[in-house]
């Protein structure tokens, strides 16, 4: 793989037209190719070709600008210039600290922005090859074989120091994780292994702000309510800076000698960006992050990458802990049951998709019953009978278990139930007759769920849990190499430029984003860390690394860990 030159910077499509070259020193709007020859670049309806994967539209509901910007404050010259303050920009600012170098930051956001709760990990020395050679390949399975495996390996081979670093970080910050687990470990029924940890933190919001607050004391720069509006290049391409808006409407030009890294989420607040690459979670489900309009894919596509190809895999999730591999019942807004409940929770969404008109949100309603404990044991997740007790299933006074568009009701009978969740009677009566009479026949004739995961509902009082699924990220953004280097659509290394988190390419590949449990906020920090690790040494050694033994105790259960007891570990993934 080589470097991006100049002849193929200019074919790239990066940064061109009149408004749109103040980055570029040496180039004239002349001197900027218009040629399709690798097809980059698309007319758009302005007189700006812009690269093909992005339009007008999509750039109007974004915080990039063509214009050239002329009049500006300086803002500073650093090592790093860290786009986005998230699971993945705060992790890369922290580590910049961390070896020696300077570091800002702009965030679009008046304080840092994450979401998430667990990140796992890969324990390397615990592991045997083939046993994560093993795990590799059921995940492939699971993503219909399209997982992009170089950056799988990059997770299976950073993650567990990073983790290991972040539980140390948080827990010197005097955060501690809510839970620490190790049983996601695969024991392989030919002996190998795959042993994974996994911290629940108190949460990536609270963790980044407390980290992002030590930082800047530690003498970090953050630009804060600052979007990155424009990248910074030389004529052969090379990323040197970029400029952020403020929001009084001033520009502010941040110089980096030795990388910038884009970490700016993902694109489901650009509603011109979700109708190009994922149109069928259009309005259909709530968006749980605010704010997340793409800069970073089209910053990175403006320097001359492109999107990496659909589907962009998205992660739509039911945000009730509780009961999320139970086989409840399922129906719709009309009472009916409709799907065959055994699909994991990450999928719902997929199978509901054609339960709803475009534009309609898909409300899902489980219904299980007072002897749910006895009936759903071994299901996963269930919550003790005290913890449904009022006030927790009042939709109003939501408690922290469930979130305010979630919400567990109760009542004494099925009429009364109804009514609260705002269901037909008549209809769900008949849903529930039905399911029972499937429940005693042993056979599910209508959607082929197992007979032994059908449990009747017919012990009062009876429960129905309302969700409606929110999307917490799309996983696709632009292209980069195995060490997250922005690339070019043929390979050629955007000198200086990285991607980490979900707008760096798709290690999925899936329409769903069916990955292990906490990968989606352990592969942001690893990407956020190495990317500048890489940035400032050119290799993927950090000069204070975290081994899983500095932070082992916090992940002892009962004094020992999963991969200690193989004979109570599972033996293949689970998906949820």
């Amino acid at each position: 793989m080589k470097n991006l030159n100049r002849r193929n910077f200019l074919m790239g499509g990066a940064l061109l037209g009149a408004g749109a070259i103040a980055g570029l020193s040496g180039c004239s709007a002349q001197n900027l190719s218009t040629s399709k020859d690798e097809g980059t670049l698309a007319e758009t309806g302005s007189d700006l070709p812009l690269p093909m994967d992005i339009t007008m539209d999509i750039i109007e509901e974004s915080s990039v600008e063509l214009g050239e910007i002329t009049e500006y404050t300086d803002g500073g010259t650093y090592d790093i210039l860290v786009i986005g303050a998230g699971c993945a920009g705060v992790p890369a600012v922290v580590t910049a600290l961390e070896e020696g170098a300077t570091v800002a930051c702009f965030q679009k956001e008046s304080k840092p922005a994450a979401n998430g709760f667990g990140a796992s990990a890969v324990n390397l020395d615990a592991s045997t090859p083939a046993g994560l050679q093993h795990w590799i390949q059921e995940w492939n399975v699971a993503n219909s074989y399209r997982i992009r495996r170089d950056l799988f390996m990059h997770h299976i081979n950073y993650s567990g120091e990073a983790v290991s670093w972040f539980t140390k970080l948080i827990n010197d910050a005097g955060l501690t994780g809510s839970t620490y687990k190790t049983t996601g470990t695969i024991a392989y029924p030919d002996g190998e292994m795959a042993a994974t940890f996994e911290i629940s933190s108190p949460g990536n919001q609270t963790c980044m702000e407390k980290l992002a607050e030590i930082a800047e004391a530690d003498g970090a720069k953050f630009f804060y309510s600052t979007p990155a509006v424009q990248l910074i290049q030389e004529s052969d391409g090379t990323v040197i800076g970029a400029f952020g808006k403020t929001a009084d409407g001033e520009y502010i030009k941040v110089t980096a000698t030795k990388g910038v890294i884009l970490a700016a989420g993902d694109y489901m607040n650009n509603d011109a960006f979700v109708n190009h690459y994922n149109r069928d979670i259009r309005d259909k489900w709530l968006l749980l992050q605010s704010n997340r309009t793409g800069d970073g894919h089209i910053l990175g596509c403006m320097a001359g990458s492109r999107l990496v190809q659909a589907p962009h895999p998205r992660s739509v999730h039911g945000l009730i802990p509780w009961f999320m591999q139970s086989p409840l019942l399922m129906v719709n807004k009309d009472g009916q049951r409709f799907m065959n409940e055994k699909v994991p929770m990450t999928s719902w969404n997929a199978a509901a998709r054609n339960d709803v008109s475009e534009g309609e949100q898909n409300i899902l309603y489980r219904f299980f019953d007072a002897d749910y404990e006895t009936k759903y044991a071994g299901t996963g997740a269930i919550p003790p009978k005290d913890a449904l007790l009022d006030p927790c299933i009042d939709e109003e006074k939501p408690t922290s278990v469930y979130d305010f568009h979630n919400a567990c009701h109760r009542a004494d009978t099925i009429e009364e139930l109804c009514d609260e969740v705002g269901l037909p009677v008549d209809e769900v009566k008949k849903t529930i007759a039905r399911w029972n009479e499937l429940c005693q026949s042993g056979a599910d004739v209508d959607f082929g769920q197992q007979a032994a995961d059908m449990k009747p509902i017919d012990t009062p009082p009876y429960y129905c849990i309302k969700d409606l699924l929110g999307v917490a990220d799309i996983n696709g953004g632009f292209l980069v190499n195995d060490k997250y280097q922005a690339i070019t659509q043929s390979g050629e290394i955007i000198p200086h430029l990285y991607g980490a988190g979900v707008c760096a390419d798709n290690v999925c590949g899936g329409v769903m984003w069916t990955m292990p449990g906490g990968f989606s906020n352990s592969h942001c920090y690893a990407a956020g860390r190495y990317t500048v690790i890489h940035a400032l040494t050119g290799s993927d050694k950090p000069s204070k690394p975290v081994s899983f033994d500095e932070v082992a105790e916090y992940y002892k259960v009962d004094g020992k860990f999963q991969w200690e007891d193989p004979d109570t570990a599972r033996h293949e993934i689970e998906i949820w």
